[in-house]
């Protein structure tokens, strides 16, 4: 969680497992600062971390409560139940489904609702205590981003940012109504607001961004063509293609290797610091 790139929100579950849960006997495996982190927590933050590599996983969930005894006892930052619940609803609406929702998904992959709880804690934790110390601190010049361009300029031409509307729904019957409505005449950006949430209207998303099911189609549209109705997990999406952008004159592309360079410079800030506390920090490692 210590990655703090400028988050785009793909419309996939923000939660997807890295490994299988197995039946697991609890014990210690690290200390911080006098905090006992056990396996049987490690396992099921997994999640958060992106990686199933067990030495990986336990150095990340140490280095976040690192994060977190700074953030609570030098920067005065507390994280209440009340903004732990207000991400979990972002979480879930962005997915389309509702918190009781998420919670049955996340269940049913065999994790404890109570340590998801904790990972998003931890994550609260970590963006603020960063954005506190480092935010101001981050410079990304023209050159930078001239530069960035050519030397990666085959990416954007592979993987070009997809200027969308979207349409999304719930149910196929509301789809079908949507797409009734389109077909006589009715403006795409009219039914878009009809149906959906402000958040899924417009968005600039890189073509990797999207789920399979909705990239195979995205990818075959030009400017200005619509999709027909694509069904996913999360619901049923209409998307009209805006623009397909590749050049480095798209201030869509500046902005994205902007976003990129930005997240690289504070990432490499926040693991040079995490280094010297790690040094600082009392930290215990029981194998």
């Amino acid at each position: 969680m210590k990655m703090i790139a400028v988050v785009v929100v793909f419309i996939m579950l923000v939660v997807c497992p890295v490994f299988a849960k197995g039946v697991l006997v609890d014990r210690i495996v690290a200390v911080v600062n006098n905090t006992p982190i056990t396996a049987y927590e490690v396992e099921n933050l997994a999640p958060f971390f992106g990686t199933s590599n067990e030495k990986k996983l336990l150095s990340k969930v140490v280095d976040d409560y690192i994060l977190k005894d700074y953030a609570q006892s030098v920067l005065g930052i507390v994280v209440p139940e009340s903004d732990v619940d207000a991400y979990i609803e972002r979480v879930a609406e962005k997915n389309g489904i509702t918190p009781e929702q998420l919670k049955e998904e996340i269940t049913s992959r065999g994790y404890d609702w109570k340590y998801y709880r904790e990972g998003v804690r931890l994550l609260l934790y970590s963006q603020r205590a960063i954005r506190r110390m480092f935010a101001g601190e981050i410079f990304v010049s023209k050159k930078e981003v001239d530069q960035y361009y050519v030397t990666h300029k085959s990416e954007f031409e592979l993987d070009p940012l997809m200027e969308v509307e979207m349409i999304f729904v719930q149910s196929k019957a509301a789809a079908e109504r949507a797409e009734s409505a389109l077909k006589e005449g009715k403006t795409f950006s009219r039914i878009a607001s009809m149906y959906s949430k402000a958040e899924f209207r417009k968005q600039v998303i890189p073509l990797s961004g999207f789920s399979p099911s909705v990239r195979g189609v995205i990818s075959s549209l030009g400017p200005g063509e619509v999709s027909p109705i694509i069904q996913t997990r999360s619901g049923y999406f209409i998307i009209k293609l805006l623009k397909k952008e590749t050049s480095i004159s798209s201030k869509a592309v500046r902005n994205r290797i902007k976003e990129i360079l930005v997240a690289e410079k504070l990432n490499q800030r926040v693991e040079d610091w995490l280094r010297s506390m790690r040094n600082s920090s009392s930290v215990v490692i029981i194998k």
